[in-house]
C-alpha cells in the first residue's frame, strides 16, 4: 500500500507541475491575445476617422483656434479647396485669395497665427 501511495504522490506532483506550466502558458497566450486585439482595435479606430474634415478639425485643435477662427477658416477652405480643407494650413495663398472682403483684418490675423509674420 505504501508503494502505491508513493507512485500516486509522484504522479500527483508531476501532474501539478504540468498544470502549473499549462497555466503559465495560457496566461502568456491570453496576455498576448489581449494586446494583439487592443492594438488591432486601436489602429482600425484611428484609420476609420481619417477623413479630410477630421484632419481639418485636428489641425484647428492643434493650432488652438477659437470657434470664430475655425468658422472663418472653414469658409475659406470651402471657397478655395473644398475637397482638401486642411490645405489652408499649408498654403497661405488660400487665405490671401479671400482677403478682400469684410473679413480682411481677421484673415490677416489668422494668417499671422498660422504662418507667422508676413515677409516683406
Amino acid at each position: 500500500m505504501s508503494s502505491s501511495f508513493i507512485r500516486w504522490s509522484r504522479h500527483s506532483a508531476s501532474l501539478g507541475n504540468y498544470l502549473f506550466f499549462a497555466a503559465i502558458i495560457a496566461l502568456i497566450a491570453a496576455i498576448w491575445g489581449g494586446l494583439y486585439w487592443w492594438e488591432r482595435h486601436r489602429v482600425s479606430r484611428t484609420e476609420s476617422n481619417d477623413t479630410p474634415n477630421d484632419l481639418f478639425q485636428q489641425l484647428c485643435k492643434v493650432h488652438r483656434l477659437s470657434v470664430g477662427e475655425q468658422q472663418l477658416l472653414s469658409q475659406v477652405a470651402q471657397a478655395t479647396c473644398a475637397s482638401q480643407p486642411a490645405l489652408v494650413f499649408v498654403d497661405h495663398r488660400c487665405l490671401q485669395s479671400q482677403g478682400e472682403g469684410g473679413n480682411a483684418e481677421q484673415l490677416r490675423d489668422l494668417a499671422r497665427k498660422l504662418f507667422g509674420p508676413a515677409k516683406q
